[in-house]
């Protein structure tokens, strides 16, 4: 086996103290990472704290978890370099125990652009993977990447196809960022079980079938066209089960 990488991960969600559910896959992505890899994550969070604060998680000798709370006034315009500022503290702590291998952003806006500052000053390669819907115009035609002012979106080009590659969650999702900025240099890796990889168990044909479905049921989950698709399949053939697991608000 190669040599692992060492992997700084800058994180735009993550469960936290304020909310457990916020980001638990990228959670279990970093964990993911850790078997191969050593990681260091990073999350900085605008919130109601009194002054900054630190918290530390040691999971492994191959991954480390900083989550850094800063006051929710942190958040105004004039104190947004406060996000990058902490970001660099701890990869410098971390490039100094061990040199950065690769910067690994979870999302353009703002783990992206951190990524991009950091190789800007320390030429390190860094890859993007992005989970959001915020290309599509139908989804977000007010507040999405394509309706910010001119020159966050030429910022964010830059982002885009300076990195060295963009992880797509499906061909979709990659459609609508090409549609943004064509130079990307995108893969999509499917969030969906890879049948070719992972052989399922054969089980009784008469066993009442589950489809499971975790998330936040945010709008771009697409509930509703799920339910739809339900009904259709109810048509054919109700052996089956739904299930939805989703915070309560």
């Amino acid at each position: 086996m190669a040599d692992k990488l060492n992997i700084f991960f800058i994180a735009s969600w993550l469960p936290n103290k304020f909310n457990a559910f916020e980001g638990d896959f990228v959670y279990r992505h970093a964990h993911a990472i850790s078997l191969f890899n050593k990681v260091t994550v990073v999350y900085v969070i605008e919130e109601a704290v009194q002054m900054v604060e630190t918290e530390i998680e040691t999971i492994s000798e191959n991954l480390e978890i900083y989550r850094i709370y800063l006051p929710k006034k942190y958040n105004s315009a004039i104190y947004k370099h406060l996000y990058y500022l902490n970001i660099l503290k701890i990869f410098k702590k971390a490039n100094k125990q061990k040199p950065i291998d690769l910067i690994h952003a979870n999302v353009l806006w703002r783990g992206g652009v951190a990524a991009w500052v950091l190789h800007k000053k320390y030429k390190l390669p860094y890859i993007i993977s992005e989970h959001t819907a915020h290309y599509n115009k139908t989804y977000y035609p007010t507040i999405g990447i394509n309706a910010q002012p001119f020159l966050k979106k030429q910022l964010y080009k830059k982002v885009l196809t300076a990195s060295k590659k963009v992880l797509c969650v499906s061909n979709f999702q990659a459609a609508h960022i090409k549609q943004f900025e064509p130079k990307i240099n995108s893969i999509t890796v499917s969030n969906v079980v890879d049948s070719s990889i992972f052989k399922y168990v054969n089980k009784n044909v008469n066993t009442t079938f589950t489809f499971l479905h975790v998330s936040m049921l945010t709008p771009e989950k697409n509930i509703d066209w799920l339910l739809k698709s339900i009904a259709d399949l109810k048509e054919i053939n109700t052996n089956f089960i739904l299930q939805l697991i989703g915070p309560i608000s």
